[in-house]
């Protein structure tokens, strides 16, 4: 897995049990799925191109308990035949394009323990066995993302040994039926995006750890027993669902006396005033550590004065003597103040501020270019501004191979410089603590095709291999519609001094 490879699948699996191709560029369709053996227990084909259906053999894969053909372009409905995999017990067919309804029978298996169709076009409703099965064993259940439609049927409680239960960003409507308060085992609940009404059931289990119900138009007021879950859980949305505000200490109607006597006016007023003047002494803190910062970075030494502009200017006539042909010459009017427009001017500590900062796309910053293409600048700590994003980062970050690893986090705290905006975005040049340099592209509102299209689109470009194509590892997708970053390689795009001049020597004028 995770490799460059590409063509059809191999004809032949010989007597592998495990098979594991995944994340690299096989396409083509899965005909060869007939002349696989029986021996194989565990296949994975995840992350490829992928295309046409899923044959419908049911002859094979006897021993198969482990299938994974997520993240491909296959289409056409999901055949009968995985129903008769006497052994399977997790199934992925997730981010694909199949359409259709769930194949009869498949929610019933009593051998299979996960099933992932997520992000897909399957229609009609969704029918649950009976109340009078026995043996099910389905732990982890995920449709979303799907076009499912009708009301969540009562025979969901079949499903007692369900732990993870995510039907979000679907059609679903009608009231959530009372028996899915009795799946004792459920730990996560996604019934958001959807168009459920009537009141939140108030006996859901107490193992729930994970609720989200947002985006529907749920009425009523949120139970006692689930206040104990954000705001976020059930809003925006809902617009006639009421969250009590003081929810965290409404089960407790004592709490407010067990402290004694209530605080006050003067006391309630010596706090408030404390506290500003606390925040006040907290500003003047952050304020003087920063100018400190910023002078230990640009030292008032590395002006240059007219002593050292003198010594500099008779060096640079010993150059020229000892060298008169093939040497570019520098006159002492480069090295003072340039002329007005001039591309050599040298940029104050302002502007070079304005160079550099955290993934913000606003309309007040300057760009700005370093000399020698931003990998030298004219003071060493302008490489170095330690510039953080004010936002924290709370979306899905992807990668696309496994060349870098990290967290939305510490893409955040990364220091960025800005180099360069177009009609699609902001790109920046983001350093990262292990000192890799990343290029992101901050996209503008409005550009970026919905997620599952967008996905696809990264896929195909993260698998072009060309000289003059920079590599993309990655992209960000953010909870609101202007959090949109692509991940690619850094590439220095050099600079017009570097190809007339060469490596010409640095002038100390210190």
């Amino acid at each position: 897995s995770s490799n460059a490879l590409f063509g059809d699948l191999p004809l032949l699996a010989g007597s592998c049990t495990v098979l594991d191709l995944s994340n690299n560029q096989f396409r083509g369709n899965l005909s060869v799925f007939t002349k696989w053996s029986n021996d194989l227990e565990y296949v994975d084909l995840s992350q490829n191109n992928l295309t046409g259906s899923m044959p419908d053999v049911s002859s094979q894969f006897l021993r198969l308990n482990y299938l994974n053909l997520s993240h491909n372009s296959l289409a056409d409905t999901i055949p009968e035949a995985v129903v008769l995999y006497p052994k399977l017990t997790v199934l992925d067919l997730s981010s694909n394009q199949f359409s259709g309804p769930i194949p009869a029978n498949l929610l019933s298996s009593s051998m299979l323990h996960e099933l992932y169709i997520q992000d897909n076009m399957l229609t009609g409703g969704v029918s649950f066995p009976g109340s009078s099965s026995k043996n099910l064993s389905l732990e982890v259940l995920d449709i979303s993302g799907n076009h499912f439609s009708g009301s969540l049927p009562d025979d969901v409680v079949s499903l007692s040994g369900l732990r993870v239960l995510d039907i979000s960003s679907n059609n679903f409507s009608g009231a959530l039926p009372a028996t899915v308060t009795k799946l004792a085992a459920l730990t996560a609940l996604d019934i958001s995006t959807n168009q459920f009404t009537g009141p939140l059931p108030d006996a859901l289990p107490d193992t729930l750890q994970s609720l989200n119900a947002s985006y529907n138009d749920l009425s009523g007021v949120v139970p006692v027993n689930l206040r104990k879950f954000p705001e976020s859980s059930f809003h925006p949305g809902n617009s006639r669902l009421e969250y009590p505000a003081s929810s965290s200490g409404s089960g407790n109607p004592h709490s407010g006396s067990a402290g004694g006597k209530s605080l006050s006016t003067g006391a309630k007023i010596g706090l408030v005033a404390a506290s500003i003047v606390l925040l006040v002494i907290l500003i003047l803190i952050a304020i003087v550590c920063h100018y400190k910062r910023i002078s230990r970075q640009f030292p008032s030494s590395e002006k240059v004065s007219d002593k050292n502009l003198h010594r500099a200017t008779k060096d640079i006539e010993s150059m020229k003597r000892k060298d008169n042909k093939g040497s570019s010459e520098v006159s002492a009017d480069d090295l003072g103040a340039p002329r007005k427009g001039s591309t050599s001017e040298a940029p104050s500590q302002e502007e070079k501020l304005s160079g550099v900062g955290a993934f913000s796309p606003s309309k007040g910053s300057r760009f700005s270019w370093s000399p020698d293409s931003g990998e030298a600048y004219g003071q060493e700590g302008l490489a170095r501004l330690d510039v953080r994003s004010p936002d924290r980062l709370a979306g899905e970050l992807h990668f696309l191979d496994e060349t870098i690893t990290l967290t939305p986090e510490e893409l955040s705290r990364a220091p960025a410089e800005v180099l360069g905006r177009s009609s699609h975005g902001t790109s920046y040049r983001a350093t990262l603590e292990n000192g890799v340099f990343l290029t992101v592209k901050w996209l503008r509102e409005g550009v970026a095709r919905p997620k599952r299209e967008f996905t696809k689109e990264a896929k195909k470009f993260a698998n072009i291999r060309h000289p003059n194509v920079v590599g993309l590892r990655g992209y960000y997708w953010g909870p609101t519609p202007h959090e949109k970053l692509i991940l690619s390689d850094y590439v220095s795009p050099g600079s017009l001094a570097s190809f007339l001049y060469g490596n010409t020597i640095m002038l100390s004028v210190h």
